[in-house]
């Protein structure tokens, strides 16, 4: 099938979503056209920034975005989140649906990670693990709850949620540290790339400017090894934790069978799987329209069960 550049859809993302929330920390304050954007799409939550990574050239940041009430005695449930970009564009900003979360309780940690052109995988997926070990070896001073910790994102972020949340606790070359096996009470991933090889069409494989290519670091047919290595439909297992999968079934950046397909295959391996498909494109996630779905499928996620303060 072929498959639209991630370009138009990733630089929309970022376009739209950069700055919508007033700064806590000391920042300018947010014009009053964000205000009121703000307030329309009733996002409030107190942002804190944090360094989880410290590399020769440069320092890797995550936010979190706290509720306004104070934590729960074992801290707050936590949603580390991951931004989407075709893993060329985008920042931990782009986090305007998880910002809703912390109005139900939740806390959010979007998370900065290296982009394709200037590091090939598996940079993107050792910063992902580095921050999600950084936030559970910390998680009590950050006031978070360490056994209430699941990970989500869209498109390119919702990949690397998913390959965060399989191999928990395994060594991998090149992938950095890991949680312990079970702390990832559950992933959530919107409109995710999960084989990569069949997001490239063999017309496509020896073009070293499509974005598989850029995160490969090369031409796929070049880097068919990595790029199973980096699918998430190959490294699917039994015993993965409960998944919840949103694509739009007209997207035409990231086809839906690509979340179908990862579905078909963790209910073979037993893994507990929710696919909810709409009739939307991709990045339809910009506004809330989807949280209650989220909402709900943590609550069906025994670890993390009446944590979230649902609305009436």
């Amino acid at each position: 099938m072929v498959m639209s550049p991630f370009f138009p859809a990733a630089i929309f993302l970022v376009a739209s979503t950069v700055g919508l929330i007033a700064a806590d920390q000391g920042k300018p304050r947010e014009s009053f056209f964000m205000k009121t954007l703000r307030d329309t799409l009733n996002i409030d939550a107190v942002r804190r920034e944090f360094v989880y990574q410290k590399l020769p050239n440069e320092e890797l940041e995550l936010d979190i975005y706290y509720p306004r009430e104070a934590p729960p005695a074992n801290g707050y449930p936590v949603i580390i989140w991951f931004h989407g970009g075709g893993w060329i564009l985008g920042s931990k900003r782009q986090d305007v649906f998880v910002r809703h979360f912390p109005r139900y309780g939740y806390a959010v940690a979007s998370v900065e990670y290296r982009l394709a052109q200037g590091d090939p995988f598996p940079a993107q997926i050792r910063d992902a693990r580095t921050a999600a070990w950084w936030l559970w070896k910390n998680a009590r001073a950050l006031d978070l709850d360490p056994q209430a910790m699941v990970v989500a994102g869209q498109s390119a972020g919702g990949h690397l949620a998913l390959l965060l949340a399989g191999p928990q606790g395994e060594n991998r070359k090149g992938w950095g540290p890991s949680v312990p096996r079970g702390t990832l009470k559950a992933v959530a991933a919107m409109y995710p790339p999960t084989d990569l090889l069949r997001l490239v069409p063999p017309s496509a494989r020896d073009n070293p400017l499509h974005p598989v290519a850029l995160l490969l670091g090369g031409k796929v047919n070049e880097h068919m090894a990595l790029a199973r290595e980096a699918s998430p439909l190959f490294q699917a297992k039994a015993g993965d934790p409960p998944t919840f999968l949103l694509h739009g079934e007209s997207d035409k950046v990231v086809p839906v069978e690509q979340s179908v397909l990862l579905a078909k295959k963790l209910k073979s391996l037993s893994v507990p799987t929710r696919l909810t498909l709409t009739d939307g494109g991709h990045a339809f996630t910009l506004y809330p329209d989807q949280v209650d779905d989220l909402l709900s499928f943590f609550d069906s996620v025994p670890a993390l069960k009446g944590r979230s303060k649902r609305q009436p």
